[in-house]
């Protein structure tokens, strides 16, 4: 997949590892989501999962190096929540092979992340926020892009914002003024913690899906793909550390 944008946000040092994670976990632009992996782990499957099935292992190379992972397994599906000492925490399924699965649906994705994510902050101290990456949050691109399509903000013959104000800054706004993540505010609360999107990156662009002209001269372009990271924070308080320019 191309990416044809990109934000000037700079990464401090200690969020890189949250860049370089995400880079391969682009959400997919509206259309090319792949089909949704359905049958390896259904309802049924994750209804009878229990939080003793969890385990706490340290990464030994990759990426992750050093961090512990917290998982457990449904069907040929790992699930994952990794935690750096930054701290941040990295949300995935993998197969059991480890290999990136990035077209589970979303209500059965977070489902899952619940017992990993809920045993990984029982073991720690309070904290009063984390960063925190989704990889194949495949339903962000559909709700970006149909969320930029009605917007005031975007002028979408022109493909970018109406204002002075940076895509990545108006991608952002979007993203927390409409909870285009409702999965994840669900799911941070019932932890005692509400989430915002914390950093955009490589903001690609897609056809705006309100368009009724054919011409390619006269589609209109929306964002609907990017890097995006989010804080977690617990609710009640600010750190400070959401704010984008």
């Amino acid at each position: 997949m191309i990416l044809t944008l990109h934000s000037r946000t700079r990464i401090s040092p200690e969020t890189k590892w949250m860049f370089v994670w995400a880079f391969v976990c682009l959400f997919a632009p509206f259309g090319l989501a792949q089909t949704p992996a359905t049958a390896a782990c259904g309802d049924e499957e994750i209804g009878r999962l229990t939080a003793d099935e969890v385990t706490v292992s340290e990464v030994s190379a990759g990426i992750f190096q050093g961090s512990h992972r917290y998982r457990i397994t449904c069907g040929p599906w790992s699930v994952e929540a990794i935690l750096r000492k930054t701290p941040s925490i990295a949300l995935q399924i993998n197969s059991k092979e480890g290999d990136p699965i990035r077209n589970v649906p979303a209500q059965a994705a977070f489902r899952l992340y619940r017992l990993p994510l809920g045993r990984l902050l029982a073991d720690q101290k309070v904290v009063q926020s984390y960063g925190l990456t989704v990889r194949g949050y495949q339903e962000l691109g559909d709700r970006l892009a149909n969320a930029a399509s009605i917007s005031d903000s975007w002028n979408s013959r022109l493909g970018r914002p109406r204002s002075a104000v940076s895509i990545s800054s108006l991608v952002k706004d979007l993203m927390d003024k409409q909870q285009l993540y409702p999965e994840l505010v669900a799911l941070a609360g019932q932890f005692g913690y509400e989430v915002r999107v914390s950093g955009v990156e490589k903001v690609e662009l897609c056809r705006d899906p309100s368009s009724t002209h054919t011409g390619p001269s006269h589609r209109g372009r929306v964002p609907c793909g990017g890097l995006i990271t989010f804080r977690m924070i617990e609710k009640g308080k600010d750190d400070g550390r959401t704010s984008q320019k």
